[in-house]
């Protein structure tokens, strides 16, 4: 049974490959909590993208609205915040591996209805 009775945001798994020493690349994963868009706002927001050219960044400001298994350097967790959120989009790679987390999760709910 279906029930039209959905959460307003939900979370997924982002995965970030980090560079370390020696020339490797450390991959680590938390869970970002995107928005439920409706498909008139998803239109939307692919429509802008295209139009504006938005960043990575900036979209990510629209579609997340929380995170889970961020921590810092004790390992102690790190509330989600604005201020937190921005530092987390100015790490390298973080804004481009949260959009295509968000795009995995609609092409796979997708597939998953096909």
């Amino acid at each position: 049974m279906f029930k039209l009775a959905l959460s307003p945001a939900y979370y997924w798994p982002v995965k970030l490959g980090l560079p370390v020493d020696g020339g490797d690349i450390k991959e680590v994963t938390f869970e970002a909590q995107f928005r439920r868009l409706t498909l008139l706002e998803g239109k939307r927001l692919g429509e802008a993208v295209l139009a504006e050219k938005l960043p990575d960044d900036e979209v990510c400001r629209r579609i997340v609205l929380g995170w889970r298994q961020v921590s810092d350097d004790t390992d102690a967790e790190i509330a989600f915040t604005r201020e937190a959120f921005e530092r987390l989009l100015a790490v390298a790679g973080a804004a481009s591996a949260i959009v295509r987390a968000y795009g995995e999760s609609i092409q796979k709910a997708a597939e998953k209805n096909s």
